[in-house]
Order: C-alpha cells, then sequence, then structure tokens
C-alpha cells in the first residue's frame, strides 16, 4: 500500500442518528461577553485590545471578539492539497461519567465471562437499567443485603429516577437484577471467594470431597463443586470457567484503563473531509437546512452521556503550521496569529525556541460533534483562536479565579478516575457536562469570521457544530509575568514537566531591558525581585543543610531533560543541587533520599547571590 494511494476507511459513525428526546433535559450556561472593537481599538492591536477590555472579559473566562468588517483575511490553504491524518472521538467516552459507567460495565462482563456466562443489560421500564448507577445507589444505602432486610428498594428506585407512576414493579424488578447480576460481583470484591490452595485438582478447595460435579479453574486448575462457590452455581459452566480467585487477580486489581485518541485509517485531504464532514451532519440529523445551534448543542451533550447510542467522529487536531503551513496569509497584520505572539508587548518574543502550539500556531479542522476537552493553557498563559470558515465552534470557559473549585467538581463527578489517573486533566481526553460541575461556566458561540481569547488558568471545552477550519496560539502580556511563576509553582507540586523555564526566560529580558516595553520592563522589575527573594531563602537552606561545595553552571546551554529536578521535574536555571548519586534536584528537594551525607552534595549556580541584585538595575 503506497502513500500515494492510501486506505479509504473511515471509523466515523452517526449511531442512530438524531432522535428527538424531550426526557433528556440540557440547561445551557450564560453567554460569555462578545467585543466590537471600533476600527481604530482594533488597529491598536490584539494586545492593546485585550488589555482594555480584560477588567470586564476576565471574570468570564473567555470572551469573543467580532472584528471590523474591513478584516477579512484571506483563506491561504488549498483544499485539495492541504492532506492530514485526523483523531478518532468515541464521544461517550469522552465524558467523565459516561467512561466511569463504561469502565464499571467492563469489569463486571469481564467478571462474569471468565465464569462463562453470557452477560446483558437489563430493562426495566422499557429503558437498559444504569447498573453504574444501581450498584452506586446500593451500597450508598448500605449495600444489597441492608436494602433487602430493611425494605430499601423503592427509595433506590427513586433515587434513581424512577417515577411512582411505573405500572412495573420497578423496585422488585431492582433487587432481582441487582441479586442476579451485580450482588455475585459484590461478594467476590469483598474477598469471601477467596479460599485456601489445595494441592490436589481431584477435591473440592472449599470443602475438600471429590464427590459430585466439579468445576475446575483454567487458570490455577483448582476444582470446586458448583454448591460450594459463592455465589453457588446452578449448572456447569460452558466453555472456560475461572475461579473468583483468579477472577479477582485479572478483574480487581486491574487500574481503570489509560485512555487517549487513536489516529484515522484514513488520510484526508481538506476537501475530502468537507465532504464526509457535511454528508455525517446531513445523516444525522436527516436533512440539509442548516441546524439550530441550541439543537445540536443539546444533541451534542445527550450523546455524550448515552450507553446505548455510540457516536464516533474525527477531529483534525494540533497541525502545527510549521508542517502544514498557516490559514493565513503572509502579512505583518498583529491579528495574523503567526504575529501575535512575537509582538513587542507579548513576553514570548524573548524566547529563545519556536514553541509549537504556543509561540507558533496549530490548526483544527472540525467537524459536527468533535470535541476538545476540558484543559486550561500550557504556564496559564493567554489563548487567541480565529475561525477561519464555516460552521460554528462551541466553547464553554470557568474563569481562572474558580480554576480551583473547578478541579475539586470534575473529581467529585468521576472520583473512580482521578484516583486511578491523577494528572487526567492535563491528558486532554476528558469533557464533562456543565450541569454537573457547581461553578460558574459560560458559553460563546464562535462564527467564522471571529476570536475567541481565553484568560490566564480557564479551563475551557466545547465542541464543533459542523465542519470547520480553525487556527490558534498562545501569548503573554506583561500582565501575565506573576501568574507564570505561580503556574511554575503549581506544576512543581503536580511533578509535572514545564514547557520552558520561568526564571531563565525572566533573566534573560533581565538583560536585555533595552529591547523591552516599558510595560514588560516593569513587569520584569517585580518578577525579578520575587525571585531573588525565593533563591536567597532557598540557598539559605542548602548552607544550612552543610553543602559547602559550590560551581557555577550555564544551564542554558544544557538540554532541558539534563537540568530538570528528578523529583518535582522543574527545569532548573538559577540553581540546582547534585550529590554522589548523580542525580540532579532543584533546591526545595536537593537532600538526597540515599542518604548522601552534605560534603557530598554541590551547588550549582548560574549566578551568585551578589550578581542576582545586579539583573535588577541593568
Amino acid at each position: 500500500m503506497t502513500a500515494e494511494n492510501p486506505v479509504r476507511v473511515s471509523f466515523i459513525n452517526c449511531g442512530r442518528g438524531f432522535q428527538e428526546n424531550t426526557a433528556f433535559e440540557f440547561v445551557s450556561p450564560p453567554e460569555a461577553p462578545t467585543f466590537y472593537p471600533s476600527e481604530q481599538e482594533f488597529a491598536a492591536g490584539p494586545l492593546a485590545y485585550v488589555r482594555a477590555i480584560r477588567p470586564q472579559a476576565e471574570a468570564y473566562g473567555l470572551c469573543k471578539i467580532v472584528p471590523p468588517k474591513s478584516f477579512r483575511p484571506d483563506f491561504a490553504i488549498q483544499s485539495e492539497q492541504f492532506t492530514f491524518t485526523p483523531r478518532v472521538q468515541r464521544l461517550n467516552e469522552l465524558e467523565a461519567m459516561t467512561r466511569v459507567r463504561l469502565n464499571f460495565l467492563e469489569q463486571v462482563i469481564k467478571f462474569w465471562d471468565l465464569q462463562g456466562h453470557r452477560f446483558k443489560i437489563p430493562f426495566v421500564d422499557r429503558k437498559l437499567v444504569d447498573l453504574h448507577l444501581l450498584h452506586r445507589v446500593v451500597q450508598s444505602e448500605g449495600g444489597f443485603e441492608q436494602c433487602t432486610r430493611e425494605r430499601k428498594w423503592s427509595r433506590v428506585a427513586f433515587k434513581m429516577g424512577y417515577s411512582s407512576a411505573c405500572k412495573t414493579p420497578v423496585a422488585s424488578l431492582l433487587r432481582q437484577h441487582y441479586e442476579r447480576l451485580l450482588f455475585p460481583y459484590d461478594v467476590f470484591l469483598s474477598g469471601a471467594t477467596i479460599t485456601p490452595e489445595t494441592d490436589n485438582s481431584d477435591l473440592c478447595v472449599q470443602c475438600s470431597q471429590s464427590d459430585g460435579v466439579l468445576v475446575s479453574c483454567l487458570d490455577c486448575n483448582q476444582s470446586s463443586h458448583l454448591h460450594c462457590l459463592i455465589p453457588a452455581l446452578n449448572e456447569k459452566p460452558k466453555g472456560n470457567w475461572h475461579c473468583p480467585r483468579c477472577i479477582a487477580n485479572r478483574v480487581q486489581k486491574q487500574s481503570q484503563p489509560e485512555f487517549g485518541f487513536a489516529q484515522s485509517a484514513r488520510h484526508y485531504t481538506l476537501k475530502e473531509f468537507k465532504e464526509t464532514a457535511d454528508e455525517f451532519k446531513q445523516d444525522y440529523f436527516r436533512t440539509k437546512e442548516t441546524v439550530p445551534l441550541a439543537v445540536v448543542e443539546k444533541e451534542f451533550w445527550r450523546i455524550l452521556e448515552s450507553l446505548e447510542d455510540p457516536v464516533t467522529v474525527e477531529y483534525g487536531a494540533d497541525l502545527h503550521t510549521n508542517e502544514y503551513g498557516s490559514g493565513f496569509a503572509s502579512s505583518n497584520d498583529p491579528w495574523n496569529l503567526n504575529n501575535l505572539p512575537v509582538l513587542e508587548d507579548s513576553v514570548f518574543k524573548h524566547i529563545n525556541s519556536s514553541i509549537s502550539g504556543m509561540i507558533v500556531p496549530w490548526m483544527y479542522v472540525g467537524m459536527c460533534f468533535s470535541t476538545f476537552c476540558w484543559h486550561n493553557e500550557d504556564h496559564w498563559s493567554y489563548s487567541i483562536n480565529f475561525l477561519h470558515w464555516a460552521d460554528a465552534k462551541s466553547w464553554y470557559g470557568v474563569p481562572g479565579a474558580d480554576a480551583d473549585a473547578f478541579e475539586q467538581a470534575i473529581k467529585k463527578v468521576a472520583p473512580e478516575l482521578f484516583a486511578s489517573q491523577p494528572d487526567l486533566l492535563h491528558q486532554l481526553v476528558t469533557i464533562c457536562n456543565p450541569n454537573l460541575l457547581g461553578v460558574p461556566v459560560y458559553k460563546v458561540h464562535q462564527q467564522k469570521g471571529e476570536f475567541v481569547v481565553t484568560f490566564p488558568r480557564a479551563y475551557h471545552a466545547g465542541f464543533n457544530q459542523g465542519i470547520n477550519f480553525a487556527e490558534a496560539v498562545n501569548f503573554a502580556p506583561a500582565d501575565w509575568l506573576p501568574i507564570g511563576r505561580v503556574c511554575v509553582q503549581h506544576y512543581a507540586l503536580l511533578h509535572r514537566f514545564p514547557v520552558f523555564s520561568h526564571d531563565e526566560l525572566v533573566c534573560k529580558m533581565a538583560t536585555q531591558t533595552e529591547a523591552l516595553t516599558p510595560a514588560i520592563k516593569a513587569a520584569v522589575y517585580h518578577d525579578l525581585i520575587s525571585m531573588l527573594h525565593n533563591e536567597r531563602q532557598l540557598r539559605l537552606n542548602v548552607f544550612e543543610f552543610g553543602v559547602t561545595a559550590a560551581e557555577r553552571c550555564r544551564f542554558e546551554l544544557l538540554p532541558d531533560d539534563e537540568r530538570q529536578c528528578f523529583v518535582c521535574k522543574t527545569t532548573c536555571f538559577l540553581s540546582a543541587v547534585t550529590c554522589r548519586c548523580q542525580r540532579l534536584a532543584c533546591l526545595v528537594h536537593f537532600v538526597c533520599r540515599k542518604s548522601c551525607l552534605p560534603e557530598e552534595h554541590v551547588l550549582k549556580y548560574r549566578y551568585t547571590l551578589d550578581e542576582l541584585p545586579l539583573l535588577l538595575h541593568d
């Protein structure tokens, strides 16, 4: 198979398509502000305009900017020459609670499958039972036996949302289904089925007798009577059978699966992807007419929470302009996203490397329902997105001031996911219904020719209403500097790799003040004072520990992976400590875990404590 003739296969799947569902409720968040700059305001440039609207807009986390009619940049990409491979997104695997439910079902199905039983999700009141919710509610009420003993099944049905007007005996059916499908799973999780081993496979491992029908485990070769098992089996399983202890080893101890996006099997031109995306939306909604934004929005959140209606789409995300070219024609316009990050008033102008996605724009080719999951920007910087053409992009934002509350809220919604993957929010693979969060959330619908700006530490997510092409980049005006320093400290607590060294950036700007605008020069001065105070205290701690050896190090000449603290992963620049073990650590984590003596440590420094204050006066 040659690259010129790729396989024409796609994973796109529209499930059953659109079916008006009045039972599903979604309360769309309030609108974030939209700004309409005048010709004069727009001509002042994006950094000046964002600075002007920040006092009003930042409290929403994001905002929309509609340029004057004179701003209509040509689209510089040829649709038949632009080729890319999109990501595959199975939508109900993106939603946090739905993924928890899928993970739970997967383990229960595996539990029964390993015992040779086919598993089917039962119906109650003409709907599939949400077994995860049933399990959760029953456990919150004390478990199966307590619910049965204290006659709580009507309460369980009510807490699951079943109406008292249902004609079927819902409470009784839920009890029966729980007893048959979930109680045996609870029993094995409790460890009640784990028994002593025996070397004789001809004897029942439970009662040590050989009479009667025995069933043998495929994994450990131990045998058991059907009636000795807990729960007991009524008949010999067909096919392979695994004893409860081996099932426990396979199911109970397995961690939640990691999640990510697969690449599509198909390589598209932009023209081909547009044709496929248009066909998908028309087929899904069964119309060639324009579908209202609110209808698509409600349907998006419905299918995210649906186990019965799996929908798969594709998304051309994170396409580097260095590799693919930009949607903007070459120009000096400050609103051209290739120019914006390195304008005179942008801190990122002084970063040495061209960091793709932060300083060099990325492009995004969307189709209906393709999704960008909850995240905030690297180093809590600003971001700006321009929609070049076609259908709208729907955004949801949480103000940066509410970021901590947002993180706690989403962990509360799906604690099982975060227990196994604490850094889940950094993976950009999880979305959650804004109605469930209990924190301020705002939305905008971005149309072609419009910008969306997100503010520092603001979490944001969203989806595409149909085929579209967007371009985005980060930027950092002077007011970002103190926020960026707090972010790096936060990354260190999470042991998350930074993209660049904040200290190195600030020191570089401090030695080139003639190249700084007054606003950036003032911000650098204040950030240096904070940096100097912190560094003095950290070095004092090192000296009090007993470290006496010191040597200068040009950290900026080292690759980042050779100057990262082995504990917190921060990129060292002002100083670090090495020891006999040859491991490098920041001054917070410098004490060797292998108990090297103080005299076996060496302080590496970029500047002496006498030299650092001089940077304030350059």
